[in-house]
């Protein structure tokens, strides 16, 4: 249309070029139209992966403004605050809170005895309270906001952190050898309780002292934990301990990984685990505190909770679930990928500063 219009015009004289000017303009603009026809039908065949790009450009950026926020948080942590600061970033606990709380642990334990004694479920006796904590399951570095995106809404008004389902009276080896890594606490074998389980084969060969108030080497591994009332920890807690104190000693390659413990598991420690923790989530952990490559953190998670095996051949497109679901599944990975790094940086801490203050009296 606008070759023949100018075709036109110079024909009566109202275009100032000479011929061979003319042809060579004609010629420039036809190959502009035609390289727009190709265009046109490039975009109408491709449209489909072109807007398949588009998603995958939108969501490499939303990944990668969540890993920069991640990473600024962890960099703002570690600032050291000057001399004269009037100001703290620091998170210190309420110690009115903590007692509260561990006379609630202690009530709902009926863990208090005759002359001031504590009922620790490991050792199975009272102990003197100079020796007992309440030991959180869920360290509180961890923090209401990640422990919230991990396990959901808490039914406790006092969050997840500081829910009387978090804690336990125990004797303070114990918390050390929890917060250290070196133990567990998991289903019994029989399925009828909760058992101790020691991830250091040396530390589960040592013979018990039989001096010690509390049970050590081979009499503590594997040994049931014996309560005085109903109340129990939340089993959600126990096994996200369980997986994260594997991680730990993944990254730092403590004797005892997790192939160790869980491939060669004549049982699974958590044979039947409900939705604790997304799929999702624990490759997430596994990469970030475990550094695990990614198929091996596939493997992690599968392994971690047997009612996974199998979960991604029933996956299939046919399933009914539409892009509304697809883009949750997007959403949660993105926040994933976001709190499995503030909740690695939370429990690696204590390798890199000194210990938060304890649970003691």
């Amino acid at each position: 249309m606008a070759n023949q219009s100018n075709r036109t015009s110079w024909q009566n004289g109202s275009l100032k070029m000479t011929r061979g000017q003319f042809q060579d303009e004609m010629k420039r603009q036809d190959r502009e139209l035609s390289d727009l026809f190709v265009e046109r039908v490039h975009m109408r065949t491709s449209r489909f992966e072109l807007a398949a790009r588009e998603v995958d450009a939108e969501m490499w950026n939303k990944r990668a403004h969540a890993e920069d926020w991640a990473y600024v948080d962890q960099i703002v942590t570690r600032i050291k605050e000057p001399s004269g600061a009037t100001v703290t970033m620091k998170n210190p606990r309420d110690s009115g809170k903590q007692e509260r709380w561990r006379k609630d642990i202690i009530k709902a334990y009926g863990a208090k005895g005759d002359k001031e004694k504590i009922w620790c479920p490991i050792s199975r006796r009272h102990l003197a309270a100079w020796m007992t904590v309440a030991a959180h399951i869920v360290r509180y570095n961890v923090g209401d906001p990640a422990a919230v995106h991990l396990f959901g809404p808490s039914k406790s008004s006092d969050g997840h952190i500081w829910s009387i389902q978090n804690g336990i009276p125990l004797c303070k080896e114990y918390e050390d050898m929890l917060d250290d890594a070196r133990m567990a606490i998991v289903p019994s074998t029989d399925g009828s309780g909760l058992m101790v389980v020691l991830f250091d084969e040396a530390e589960r060969e040592e013979e018990e002292d039989p001096t010690c108030q509390y049970p050590t080497g081979k009499g503590l591994h594997g040994r049931t934990l014996e309560f005085l009332t109903d109340h129990r920890p939340s089993m959600r807690y126990l096994y996200f301990a369980f997986v994260t104190n594997i991680l730990r000693r993944q990254r730092f390659e403590v004797d005892g990984w997790w192939k160790d413990r869980l491939e060669h598991a004549s049982v699974p420690f958590f044979p039947t685990p409900g939705k604790w923790v997304r799929e999702t989530m624990l490759r997430k952990l596994a990469v970030r505190i475990g550094h695990l490559p990614v198929d091996d953190a596939g493997k992690f998670a599968q392994l971690a909770n047997p009612s996974l095996m199998g979960a991604s051949k029933g996956k299939s497109k046919g399933n009914g679930e539409g892009k509304g679901k697809e883009a949750d599944i997007e959403t949660d990975e993105v926040k994933d990928n976001t709190f499995s790094d503030l909740v690695a940086h939370a429990l690696n801490m204590d390798k890199m500063e000194a210990s938060e203050p304890g649970d003691s009296e």
